[in-house]
């Protein structure tokens, strides 16, 4: 065998031994949460969506949601092909993180050593993973595979040309259409695709039409279906005007990065997690801006790929900031990007030889440190089975045994938290915009979806003209404590009063029961 063949097997050896490892480490460290019922309600509202369109429903025409289409077209997929299950739903978000860390260490060999990259790859992995929601299947799951590939492709194509340029736009775009904020991502980088062909103007012109194809080709297809059911009004009004509506917040770009950080902070310390969170946050800001440091001769980003690292990384968390809303799931997006740039940063520092192994020992002992809230639901999901008790808890399960023994599963229910109950016993919310029960409290959300004069109180008023037979609430509901939502409360309060009784408490959920009269 010749040495240079020798070389290559060996690497392919490694490669294929760093991916296993990467899929297996990302599997273990979200196992234990397969089994929870409900993680982040949104997530219940995405499987309602999804739901819907196997039912032969389009997005927003029989439920609706704040989220554009194609991030309800994932659901469904993910319905269709794994079962429908909540273990289906997070073995889903599992392989959209393997995938991402898989295309986070593709892309980190072309910049450092296959070591780093694998690092990279778990710091991500875990980054995403140990973030609040993150153990959930979020749209930012879905994004971020497009969004990563996407960034995989500025790494590994040598020769940036037209097929390249449209493949990016289509890639971004299918990620702005599962995250809305990500079109900020598709304009900039966009621009920059096209502004680096100058002063060639032609090529200018060329790459800009192909950008803006590539883009509209994914904008089409969204609305296609809407135009052909004569259904362009909705598709307009929860596309494109909801989503601007709901990002016209009070809350300033730094205040809302405070809060973010803050958040973090906090929650890294509290989950003692905060070496992972060390070494994905500032580890990748410190590897984006050592990118532009002189390059070494070998395994160094190009001028190229480090701005386009620096556009993605600013342009994610650019469009977070300005999405109306301090979630920390949000910042599930920026793991990617932060991710490769601690290969670059990992790859600098060991360019001395013997900083290498240390850096490695280093690395891994703040990931390891930041194992405890996985290892603590390993031993709650270990107890459960050593009692004989059901993998499968929460509330949702036993609302749902419930119904399921009062034979109420056709029979109309409103559920004012917990709707992933609707899903469990195939039943559906009673009307569109409470498919996500905290809708009912947005005023300009439901003045752009039902029309004008719209009120939290006109939309309870609709369901309950549903005379549901059960009505299943918490002691508190969190959506109706504020001030403006006590006409709602009152009007709710009188509906119980009059017409129901409560007939059983499980933990901290009242079910109240219909009279009959």
């Amino acid at each position: 065998m010749s040495q240079q063949n020798y070389f290559s097997q060996t690497g392919s050896q490694n490669d294929m031994f760093f991916i296993v490892a990467i899929a297996v480490v990302s599997l273990l460290i979200r196992l234990p949460f397969f089994f929870k019922d409900v993680i982040d309600w949104d997530e219940s509202t995405f499987i309602l969506m999804g739901q819907s369109i196997l039912d032969g429903h389009l997005p927003y025409t029989e439920l609706w949601d704040l989220k554009p289409p194609l991030a309800f077209v994932a659901y469904a997929g993910f319905i269709l092909i794994l079962g429908k299950s909540v273990i289906s739903i997070r073995i889903a978000g599992t392989i959209c993180v393997i995938l991402t860390a898989l295309l986070v260490y593709g892309s980190g060999t072309t910049i450092a050593n296959h070591s780093s990259a694998f690092l990279a790859a778990i710091a991500t992995s875990m980054g995403i993973s140990l973030l609040d929601s993150g153990q959930a299947t979020m749209t930012e799951h879905m994004a971020i595979v497009p969004l990563t590939a996407a960034l995989a492709l500025f790494f590994c194509c040598k020769t940036p040309d037209l097929r390249f340029t449209f493949l990016i736009s289509v890639l971004l775009t299918i990620a702005a259409f599962v995250r809305l904020n990500l079109a900020y991502t598709v304009v900039i980088l966009g621009c920059y695709l096209v502004v680096r062909q100058a002063p060639k103007w032609r090529q200018v012109l060329h790459h800009g039409l192909i950008y803006s194809l590539g883009c509209l080709l994914i904008i089409f297809l969204t609305y296609f279906p809407y135009l052909m059911t004569e259904n362009s009004q909705i598709w307009w009004t929860s596309v494109v005007i909801a989503p601007l509506q709901y990002s016209r917040d009070d809350v300033t770009s730094i205040e809302s990065f405070r809060r973010l950080m803050t958040g973090l902070v906090n929650s890294s310390q509290h989950q003692a997690t905060l070496g992972a969170s060390l070494v994905i946050w500032m580890g990748g800001f410190l590897g984006i801006a050592a990118a532009f440091l002189p390059r070494n001769r070998h395994n160094s980003a190009s001028l190229f790929q480090a701005i386009a690292l620096t556009l993605m990384t600013f342009s994610v968390g650019l469009s977070i900031l300005q999405s109306g809303a301090t979630y920390q799931h949000y910042l599930i997006q920026m793991p990617p990007c932060l991710g490769l740039g601690t290969a670059i940063l990992w790859q600098k520092l060991s360019k001395p030889r013997f900083f290498k192994p240390l850096i490695s020992v280093v690395v891994l002992l703040a990931l390891l440190s930041s194992l405890m809230p996985i290892l603590t639901e390993y031993r709650i999901v270990g107890g459960r089975l050593v009692a004989g008790g059901p993998l499968q808890t929460g509330p949702s399960y036993d609302i749902a045994a419930y119904f399921r023994d009062n034979q109420a599963e056709n029979e109309p229910i409103y559920m004012m938290t917990d709707h992933l109950v609707y899903w469990l016993i195939d039943s559906q919310p009673l009307t569109a915009i409470t498919t996500h029960p905290s809708n009912v409290s947005r005023d300009d959300i439901l003045e752009i979806v039902n029309g004008p004069g719209s009120s939290p109180e006109s939309e309870l008023a609709k369901v309950f003209a549903a005379e549901p037979k059960f009505v299943v609430k918490q002691r508190f509901v969190s959506y109706l404590l504020s001030g403006k939502m006590q006409n709602a409360k009152d009007f709710l309060n009188q509906q119980l009063a009059n017409h129901y009784e409560k007939t059983t408490q499980i933990g901290n959920r009242f079910i109240y029961r219909r009279i009959q009269p």
